[in-house]
């Protein structure tokens, strides 16, 4: 997700974010290729995904479920990676978050990182050429059971409180870039979503809580404005509903072919800001 700005958020107290490359001496054809993906264990994908990477440069990669349970931070084959694992406590280690920097974009000596939430939920502050950018990647608890559905929800509501916490004190300075795998079910929302998803079965529970933080932080879901009823990502016949970032990487490879599509993405935006 990104952010915009608005009147409305304006009167309300929420200073609109520099856009990228509007700070003073960028370039204003300064730009990031981002793209965020569950890979549902990173052990077993992670040469492919790098392999992958050479043919296909990212600036910014937001994974989750990587599985693991420490936290890492090394580099490897052209990016920076910092990981937030699990623990060693979880029974199970079906989370950890990981976020990859280029290293030709981003410099090492101007990464930090914090882990609010141990393998759900992971801040990275970097700088490059457009600025500071401040990135978080967050994994939300999945809706288990009616059984447990309680217990899930808590946590859930847990978690939605400090990423609105961290994006409260994300400076105004810095270039917001929210991604990752939310577990949440979205309607189309004037300035926020477009018409580009999967229509919800069933609604999730808490999609109210989602809404209030993009609202108020003024967050745009922004590969979510392309074909009505579409989905993001398929993968072993499931099609999630809302695996957001500031670019999907099929968006990213459909605009390498046709080059159109980039100014039809933007006027699509545009023009659903402006209704």
């Amino acid at each position: 997700m990104g952010q915009y700005q608005t009147s409305a958020a304006q009167q309300n107290g929420h200073a609109s974010r520099r856009k990228l490359g509007s700070s003073s001496g960028a370039s204003s054809q300064f730009s990031l290729s981002c793209f965020t993906w569950n890979c549902a264990g990173l052990s077993t994908v992670q040469d492919e995904l790098f392999t992958w990477l050479e043919e296909n440069p990212h600036d910014i990669i937001f994974l989750q479920e990587t599985w693991h349970r420490q936290q890492m931070d090394f580099d490897t084959r052209g990016y920076h990676c910092i990981g937030s694992g699990i623990g060693t406590e979880a029974k199970r280690a079906h989370a950890g978050v990981m976020t990859l920097l280029r290293t030709s974009v981003f410099p090492q000596e101007f990464i930090r990182y914090h882990e609010h939430v141990a393998g759900r939920l992971l801040q990275v502050r970097a700088w490059c050429a457009g600025g500071w950018i401040d990135t978080i990647n967050m994994y939300q608890y999945a809706l288990g059971g009616q059984n447990e559905q309680a217990a899930i929800l808590q946590k859930r509501a847990s978690l939605w409180t400090t990423l609105r916490r961290t994006l409260g004190q994300i400076p105004q300075s810095s270039t917001l870039i929210s991604a990752g795998d939310y577990n949440c079910t979205l309607e189309q929302l004037k300035h926020h979503a477009g018409p580009g998803m999967l229509a919800p079965n069933t609604p999730s529970p808490d999609a109210e809580d989602l809404v209030a933080i993009m609202q108020d932080f003024s967050l745009l879901a922004t590969n979510t404005y392309g074909r009505k009823n579409s989905f993001t990502y398929v993968h072993e016949g499931y099609k999630p509903a809302l695996r957001d970032g500031e670019l999907e990487d099929g968006t990213s490879q459909a605009i390498k072919e046709q080059p159109h599509l980039a100014n039809d993405f933007v006027q699509q935006v545009g023009a659903a800001l402006q209704e």
